[in-house]
């Protein structure tokens, strides 16, 4: 007797195994991009910070905007009075300038708690420090 197809005790097996393996791939999966826009965070909140100290040392002050000072997202606002950068739609850090001492202050974002949040704070050792920049300009 020839068999043409499989029994269907060999295709819930099959089902099984694929199963297992989706439920172990899912998870790192989703660690993976997690780790991803951590990463990608922790670039922007040391770029961010680079930035503003080169705009100070260039120009001996900040600018009310941090559009003029760097292409990383913030969520807009005054730098003198903070603003926060966001990570995946989440306020990471708040930055802070200061004019007078060319000091730009950095500490925790409205949504700090968030998973993606302490992953960026972890990856850089900024938060909650003060930053000074000298210089009193350059002349062009």
């Amino acid at each position: 007797m020839k068999r043409a197809g499989f029994t269907m005790i060999e295709l819930i097996f099959v089902i099984v195994i694929l199963g297992i393996l989706a439920a172990v791939a899912i998870p790192k999966l989703t660690a993976t991009r997690t780790d991803a826009k951590a990463s990608k965070g922790a670039s922007e909140a040391a770029t961010a910070l680079q930035d503003f100290g080169a705009y100070y040392t260039a120009h001996g002050s900040f600018l009310n905007s941090p559009t003029g000072m760097t292409n990383v997202s913030f969520n807009g606002g005054d730098t003198h009075n903070g603003v926060q950068l966001v990570v995946d739609g989440k306020k990471c850090l708040k930055y802070t300038t200061n004019d007078t001492n060319g000091t730009v202050k950095i500490e925790d974002g409205d949504d700090a708690s968030e998973i993606v949040c302490a992953a960026v704070k972890g990856a850089v050792d900024i938060d909650g420090k003060t930053h000074t920049f000298g210089g009193t300009g350059i002349s062009y």
